[in-house]
């Protein structure tokens, strides 16, 4: 509903930039007035029933978020920007490219974390929450690294049917950040915990310190090794980042990241993306072989959500 107006807005104002961020600010503003009129909220709301100590609480919570959110605004866009400082346009171009894919990563398994931090607050305190944190854990990575290995396998593919042969090039930065991508999903997952305990000052500091890790890694690889700098900066600062709140959340879980699946996931991935290099149908056939072993790897996680998806049909075709 969002992109419709936004598109009818911009159609109206036609004013270039300007008139984009207007449409996008009236578009939203008349989603959010349309959601407190159909969901009937302005029946619960009420200047006289106002907690002050709670809304303290959520001001002194939620202001440390604007800083996190800037943090990741310049992880995600500082390496295009210097990108095109350094290099060009056209180069920045390719890279953009590139993003397409990775993206879909933290996209489709992002629906999964929303769903998790329900559930982590409600588990919150009790006696298996732990084991319950790293069972979903195992059951996330499972899926991303599935996710990563099959992206890596269809990139090229895809890139040659999808874009034009200028921009087919991009294929090249797509393993760093697909690997990037999936590291900064399972953080992501492990960042529920700063929910949960209210924690905001440990989105910031993880924030900051990726922002920070990947302009430095940008300024000493960019200028060494070109846009792949670019890619292996955003795939090193994001796997940096899931580093860091490995430890900075054991206050709260212990994550364990040293199973077996975990390790043989995270080999076999980087073993995909090494064959992505290896030109014609031979590196497209060995990549095709490591999905295979992963699905094996992974048969715990995956063989039980296959057979509840049957069990689901099957019971529609009897009903």
């Amino acid at each position: 509903m969002i992109a419709i107006l936004n598109i009818t807005f911009l159609l109206v104002f036609k004013m270039e930039t300007g008139g984009y961020l207007l449409a996008y600010i009236i578009a939203n503003f008349i989603v959010a007035i349309y959601a407190i009129i159909a969901g009937k909220g302005y029946k619960a709301f009420s200047f006289h029933n106002i907690d002050r100590c709670k809304l303290k609480e959520m001001i002194r919570y939620s202001i440390v978020l604007i800083p996190n959110t800037f943090m990741w605004w310049i992880m995600n866009s500082s390496d295009r920007v210097m990108v095109t400082y350094m290099i060009g346009a056209a180069a920045n171009g390719i890279y953009a490219v590139s993003y397409k894919l990775p993206t879909l990563v933290s996209t489709l398994t992002g629906i999964f974390n929303q769903a998790w931090s329900y559930s982590a607050i409600r588990e919150e305190g009790t006696s298996d929450e732990t084991e319950y944190n790293n069972k979903m854990f195992k059951t996330l990575s499972a899926i991303a690294f599935m996710m990563g290995i099959g992206l890596l396998l269809l990139t090229k593919p895809f890139l040659g049917v999808y874009v034009a042969d200028s921009y087919y090039d991009a294929w090249k930065y797509t393993p760093f950040l697909i690997i990037g991508c999936v590291y900064l999903t399972l953080g992501t997952f492990m960042a529920t915990s700063y929910t949960v305990h209210k924690d905001s000052f440990g989105y910031l500091f993880s924030g900051s310190f990726g922002a920070a890790f990947n302009i430095l890694l940008n300024f000493i690889l960019i200028p060494v090794i070109g846009v792949y700098g670019a890619a292996l900066a955003t795939c090193i600062s994001y796997i940096a980042v899931f580093m860091f709140r490995v430890f900075h959340t054991r206050k709260y879980i212990k994550y364990d990241i040293m199973y077996k699946e975990f390790i043989l996931g995270s080999l076999l991935m980087l073993v995909s993306a090494i064959l992505m290099f290896v030109d014609g149908m031979k590196g497209f056939l060995l990549q095709l072989v490591i999905l295979l072993i992963g699905f094996t790897v992974f048969s715990k996680t995956w063989i039980p959500m296959l057979q509840f998806f049957l069990n689901k049909i099957q019971r529609k075709r009897v009903s």
